[in-house]
């Protein structure tokens, strides 16, 4: 495949290459008309100017100093005077070796309209387009160059990549096959991982629930601000071990945030009010570890949180990456349309009052609810996990200081 693509650079390099040259032969030969058309007028003009008084007082030696200063001129080969029978009178040749390529003009001498002769000026064309030649000569040289160094540039490249494919077939399920084509190769391999089975059991198999959790650290700024670099990153590491432990605890997985933004999985084999019911107490147990974790720290962490789902496919592997990247952007934007310190879940499985068994909510948008707080019998259980986690976090020498769970008085 190399060296068919390399083959195809070729070509086109070829194709560049006629196409300019055409162009710029074309614009050469047009310089060239024109710069012989110039040359020759103005050495046709400064004998004009001179020989006719020459030729009245007939005096041959002016017109053949005339003749002779005509011929210095690198482009101009002889130059001659006939008079009015034309017979030649005065010559001035600069190089007495015939030139292959002359070009002549004639013009007749006047004076008072009366024909005293006719000046003859040869020029050698083969000087004048020399002049131009080294445009030619250059181009060619700097195409060879280009064109050259492009195709070995990109047969490498080619080549390469080729062989990434090579080895990333052979890394990936299946038998291998003799096929030369990388590409081919590759997508032979590819197509049984990315075809979906048609097995009713096997696609409940592979598709399942996911929340996710997102939390947001808002006044990230304030605290690069605030303090050092190595106070940062402290901090920052342990934010990470509080997420990990609490995540631990409730069965969630850690997936790919960055220093602003926290993601937490929550998954399940469908949307019921259990399996939200325990992302809001990860959530709410986090957000108050987080709590301490500032108080220690005698500073102020902000943070806001979103929990929203969807059903999604493990199998391929693609479309899982897929489907939760499609849940990042949207817990992002639903960040970004919220308050600091909340915490909001987004669902269209459950109205506001089915989730009211779970917790009390207080409507923000459609599907779209803010947690107020949970039900007496959830009270008893969170402090315990919350202090649980905080000497899991911070050692079992610091005094738990207790935390202030929401409990929803109407129950």
């Amino acid at each position: 495949m190399s060296r068919k693509l390399s083959l195809l650079v070729v070509l086109a390099q070829l194709t560049f290459g006629l196409i300019t040259w055409y162009f710029i032969d074309n614009h050469t030969k047009q310089s060239v008309d024109a710069l012989i058309q110039t040359q020759s007028e103005d050495a046709m003009s400064r004998i004009i100017d001179a020989v006719p008084a020459a030729i009245v007082n007939n005096d041959s030696i002016s017109i053949q100093v005339v003749l002779n200063k005509t011929t210095q001129h690198p482009f101009v080969h002889s130059a001659a005077y006939f008079d009015s029978d034309n017979m030649l009178k005065a010559q001035s040749t600069f190089e007495k070796i015939p030139i292959s390529n002359p070009i002549t003009l004639s013009r007749p001498v006047r004076v008072q309209e009366n024909i005293l002769g006719r000046v003859e000026v040869t020029m050698d064309k083969n000087k004048i387009q020399s002049t131009s030649a080294y445009v030619l000569t250059d181009w060619i040289f700097l195409w060879l160059i280009y064109s050259g160094l492009s195709t070995y540039l990109f047969f490498n490249f080619v080549s390469k990549m080729e062989s990434r494919a090579f080895d990333l077939a052979d890394k990936l399920p299946g038998e291998n096959s003799n096929v030369s084509n990388a590409f081919v190769y590759l997508e032979e391999k590819l197509q049984p991982l990315l075809a979906l089975s048609h097995n009713g059991n096997e696609n409940f198999q592979y598709n399942h629930y996911c929340s996710l959790i997102t939390g947001s650290l808002v006044n990230l700024s304030q605290l690069k601000d605030r303090l050092n670099q190595e106070s940062l990153e402290k901090l920052l590491d342990r934010l990470d071990n509080c997420v990990s432990t609490t995540a631990k605890l409730y069965g969630g997985q850690r997936i790919e945030g960055d220093k602003s933004t926290i993601h937490l999985c929550m998954r399940s084999t469908d949307c019921t009010k259990q399996h939200l019911l325990v992302c809001l107490m990860l959530t709410y147990s986090l957000q108050q570890l987080i709590g301490h974790l500032a108080s220690r720290w005698s500073i102020k962490i902000e943070m806001t949180w979103a929990l929203l789902g969807n059903q999604i496919s493990s199998k391929p592997l693609f479309s899982f990456h897929e489907d939760l990247n499609q849940l990042k952007v949207s817990s992002i934007e639903q960040i970004a349309k919220l308050r600091n310190e909340t915490i909001a879940i987004k669902t269209c499985k459950f109205s506001v009052d089915e989730l009211s068994t779970i917790a009390r909510f207080s409507h923000l948008a459609e599907n779209c609810y803010l947690l107020q707080a949970f039900s007496i019998e959830r009270q008893e259980l969170l402090s315990k996990q919350i202090q649980h986690l905080y000497h899991a976090c911070f050692g079992d020498e610091i005094d738990y200081p207790g935390s202030w769970i929401p409990v929803d008085k109407n129950k």
